[in-house]
């Protein structure tokens, strides 16, 4: 069985058909505290919608301050169109700064 299409901060566009689901893999410190969060203005909803959202927990085994853990958004396409999808980078929920989108 098969997830939908995974795509990282990295990748600033993605075209999917309306029911497709895909997913946006962002890197996280969750196990400290921080963690991405969906922000205004939200994706048009039309054009997507949230279908899900999960923290995974890692070890990345570095002293880099990250924990190699990660947060999966899942989006379903609705109607052909095109919309943004914003988060900020919380550090124990207080979140600041431009986001990524």
């Amino acid at each position: 069985m098969f997830g939908p299409a995974s795509y990282e901060a990295t990748d600033r566009a993605v075209e999917v058909d309306v029911g497709e689901e895909f997913e946006l893999e962002l890197p996280a410190g969750v196990s400290r505290g921080q963690s991405w969060s969906l922000v205004d203005p939200r994706p048009d909803r039309d054009v997507v919608r949230l279908v899900s959202k999960e923290r995974e927990f890692g070890d990345s085994g570095d002293n880099d301050g990250g924990d190699g853990s990660t947060q999966h958004f899942t989006f379903r396409g609705l109607e052909p169109g095109t919309t943004k999808v914003r988060f900020l980078y919380c550090v124990n929920g207080h979140c600041g700064g431009e986001g990524i989108g």
